[in-house]
C-alpha cells in the first residue's frame, strides 16, 4: 500500500543517511593501514568494474573510499598542519581517553581541546591528520542537544518501517499472543442455567451449588452403598439366628416343665 505524502515532504530530498567519504591518497596501502589500525575501519570488497587503484572501508555506519591520486597537487601540501577551523570529518567517541591513548601508541600528532563549560554540556575534541594531510576529528559532541534554529524546521526522526515490516510485526504479535478462549455453547434443554464458563475455559457452577462429581467419587458412593446393604443383610441374618435360638430355648424349657 502506497503511503500518502504531505506537501512538505515532497519539497524535501528523499535522503536517508551519509554513505561514505572519499579520500585521495598518495599510497593506498599506507592510508588503508591508518584507517584500519588507528580508527578501526574494516576493508570491504570493491566492485570488480572499478579499474583504478583504491580501497573501500566501512564501520560506524559510514564508509571511507580511498582513491589513488593521479595528481598529488590536489593533496594537502603540509601533512603536519592542524587547524580545527579547516575541513575535516568527525567521529563520535564514547571514550575519549582511550582514543587519546591509542593515538600516543601509534605516534600520531594531535591537538586536544574542550569547548564550552561543564554547565553547558562541554565537548572534548581531538584533531589529527591522516597520512595524506586530511584532518580527522574525534569528539563527544552528542553531549550537546540538537536544536533547530528555525522553529519551522524539525530534525526528522529515524525512517519508519515499511508496510511489509509492519505486516511482519503484526504477524509476530499474533503468534506471541494466545488465542482467545472460545465462548461456551448455549445450554440445551434440561441443563442447569447456573453453570457458567470460568476464565480458564472450564465450566463451574454458581457458589453454594454442588459441583459435578468425578468418576472416582461416583465409584466411592456405589461401593459405600453396597457395603451398607451388606451390613444390613448380615445384621438381619444375625437377628434371625438369635430369634431361632430364643425359640428353641423356650421350647426346651416348656418340655422340661411338663416332664416334671
Amino acid at each position: 500500500m502506497e503511503k500518502k505524502k504531505n506537501k512538505s515532504d515532497e519539497s524535501k530530498p528523499p535522503l536517508m543517511a551519509l554513505n561514505h567519504v572519499s579520500r585521495l591518497c598518495r599510497d593506498v596501502k599506507k592510508s588503508l593501514e591508518f584507517y584500519t589500525k588507528v580508527l578501526g575501519f574494516v576493508e570491504t570488497e570493491r566492485p570488480a568494474s572499478l579499474d583504478f587503484d583504491g580501497a573501500w572501508l566501512f564501520n560506524y555506519g559510514v564508509g571511507i573510499h580511498l582513491v589513488q591520486a593521479k595528481d598529488e597537487e590536489k593533496l594537502p601540501s603540509n601533512t603536519e598542519h592542524l587547524d580545527p577551523m579547516d575541513n575535516h570529518i568527525s567521529f563520535q567517541c564514547e571514550d575519549m581517553e582511550a582514543l587519546e591513548k591509542r593515538l600516543k601508541e601509534v605516534d600520531v600528532k594531535y591537538i586536544k581541546r574542550t569547548v564550552g563549560e561543564q554547565e553547558d554540556a562541554a565537548i572534548d575534541q581531538l584533531f589529527f591528520n591522516d597520512p595524506d594531510g586530511f584532518m580527522v576529528e574525534i569528539c563527544n559532541c552528542e553531549n550537546l542537544e540538537l536544536k533547530p534554529r528555525d522553529s519551522a524546521d524539525a530534525i526528522p526522526p529515524a525512517p519508519a518501517p515499511s508496510d511489509d515490516d509492519a505486516d511482519d510485526d503484526s504477524e509476530e504479535e499474533t503468534e506471541n499472543f494466545p488465542s482467545p478462549t472460545p465462548s461456551p455453547a448455549p445450554a440445551e434443554e434440561g441443563e442447569p442455567e447456573d453453570i457458567k464458563a470460568s476464565e480458564d475455559g472450564e465450566f463451574e457452577q454458581e457458589e453454594g451449588e454442588d459441583r459435578g462429581m468425578s468418576g472416582w467419587k461416583k465409584a466411592g458412593i456405589v461401593i459405600g452403598a453396597l457395603l451398607g446393604v451388606g451390613a444390613i443383610a448380615i445384621g438381619a441374618l444375625i437377628y434371625k439366628k438369635r430369634q431361632d435360638n430364643l425359640a428353641r430355648a423356650r421350647y426346651t424349657y416348656f418340655n422340661q416343665s411338663e416332664f416334671l
